[in-house]
């Protein structure tokens, strides 16, 4: 998974809380959005997200199987304006 990459979950799930010294447990909402952030916090088995402006530990099975990618409109539009501006393909 690439950091930055934001995810909407579409269960509850669990997360540790481990910036406040000792990890505790927090639920973790259905529809929330995450994102992914560098590193991962132990191998390749927890991933740290953003949640809320929190930073949280989730496994990594459960954001591969309780999270939908959201996918900007931004790179889609900038090139569909280059085909409509004549960006692409002229001679």
């Amino acid at each position: 998974m690439e950091t930055r990459t934001k995810l909407r979950i579409t269960r509850a799930t669990i997360a540790l809380d481990v910036i406040s010294g000792k990890p505790t447990i927090v639920t973790i909402p259905m529809e929330s959005i995450l994102t992914v952030l560098p590193g991962f916090a132990d191998g390749d088995k927890r991933v740290n997200v953003l949640w809320e402006g929190r930073t949280v530990q989730m496994f990594a099975i459960d954001l591969a199987m309780r999270g939908v990618e959201i996918r900007t409109r931004v790179a889609a539009a900038s090139s569909s304006t280059k085909l409509l501006s004549g960006g692409c393909c002229q001679t």
